[in-house]
């Protein structure tokens, strides 16, 4: 049953993290990955978690993860009926690179997003809002 329980195991690490609980939380998010692979918000979120931790190669590789062709849902290399889903993946990894400070990284991640976005007016104009 899709969108049913990742946001349900995202509070659930948020309240863990919150609680210094940061292996729980982890645990928990990747458990909601599981269980929903195709859910941006809980790779964002996930993403963030790391990146509060300071392990921004940990942000990184978890959207490499989920923005690997073939991983939203039944994109195949970013076409198929789930590019909101990539798109909102790469504005999150976008808007990631842009606070560490790399906004060529940012930049790049944005025009893909709006580029995938067509289509889906709120996640192609959040990308392009992005890029200014």
């Amino acid at each position: 049953r899709h969108g049913c329980g990742a946001p349900a195991f995202v509070g659930w690490a948020l309240l863990e993290e919150e609680a210094g609980e940061h292996g729980e939380a982890a645990g928990l998010f990747s458990r909601g990955a599981d269980l929903e692979p195709e859910h941006a918000p809980l790779h964002n979120a996930h993403a963030a978690f790391a990146e509060r931790r300071g392990d921004t190669d940990g942000a990184r590789s978890i959207f490499r993860a989920a923005c690997r062709p073939g991983a939203c849902g039944q994109a195949r290399s970013f076409v198929g009926p789930d590019l909101s889903r990539c798109s909102a993946l790469l504005h999150g990894w976008g808007q990631f690179e842009q606070r560490a400070g790399y906004e060529r990284r940012a930049a790049v991640l944005f025009e893909r997003a709006a580029r995938l976005g067509r289509g889906c007016a709120d996640d192609c104009a959040r990308a392009w809002h992005a890029l200014g």
